[in-house]
């Protein structure tokens, strides 16, 4: 039900949050960081007892909600899936639709379409539609932040692959090669998005390309359950 998703929603936004706040914690200029060792700035080790134990009990903690993280995405999508799947019965449910990430999103009837808008079938096209994969992870100053990609995302559609009868229950590896094979260039995407309740779609187009992190996107892509 739609009250089950908001909840599951609200799950996702707080464990987000919690990461959020653990990161910027372990990100201040007087501690390690998410991965640095706990030694001081001439390499010896940290005789703050307290703050060693605060790094390493946030690290775990962190490691834990990424994992609790994951969970409660898989438990969106397939409630998304049946939600979807419920609307598509009853031709009853609304769905929003912004044509660019920064765009508003507009609510959708067929009274109400703007022009502006994509068209319905473009719609209930994504709307019959699972994702092929799940943005749990996207770095700073990376190709797919310039993007516009966010946690959370459920990407629908990147350059021709989506989901379909022929696509594998795992599409990662299509995807790898799909963006192993395009660098320096544009691919589009569509990603679905959940904001208070509601789900929205949008255009966004990704150039993979050499950055400071590794790979040419930097976002952790989790694979959804298809079959």
């Amino acid at each position: 039900t739609t009250m089950e998703v908001k909840a599951l929603i609200k799950r996702k936004d707080d464990i987000e949050a919690e990461i959020d706040a653990l990161t910027e914690l372990l990100n201040a200029p007087d501690m390690p960081g998410l991965q640095g060792g706990l030694v001081d700035e001439e390499g010896f080790p940290i005789e703050d007892v307290s703050k060693i134990l605060t790094v390493r009990q946030s690290r775990q903690k962190l490691a834990c909600l990424h994992n609790d993280h994951k969970a409660v995405m898989k438990d969106i999508e397939q409630a998304m899936f049946s939600l979807h799947a419920k609307a598509k019965q009853d031709k009853a449910t609304p769905v929003t639709v912004p044509t660019t990430a920064s765009a508003t999103a507009i609510p959708i009837t067929s009274e109400t379409l703007p022009q502006s808008t994509p068209p319905m079938d473009f719609i209930q096209h994504f709307a019959d539609k699972r994702p092929v994969a799940l943005i749990d992870e996207v770095s700073d100053n990376s190709p797919a932040k310039e993007a516009g990609m966010k946690v959370g995302d459920a990407l629908m559609r990147i350059g021709s692959i989506e989901d379909s009868a022929t696509l594998p229950p795992n599409a990662l590896p299509l995807i790898g090669k799909l963006v192993a094979a395009s660098e320096n260039e544009r691919v589009p995407l569509v990603v679905r998005r959940s904001e208070s309740g509601a789900f929205t779609y949008t255009r966004l187009v990704l150039t993979p390309h050499k950055w400071a992190g590794r790979g040419l996107v930097g976002c952790h892509l989790a694979p959804t359950v298809r079959t």
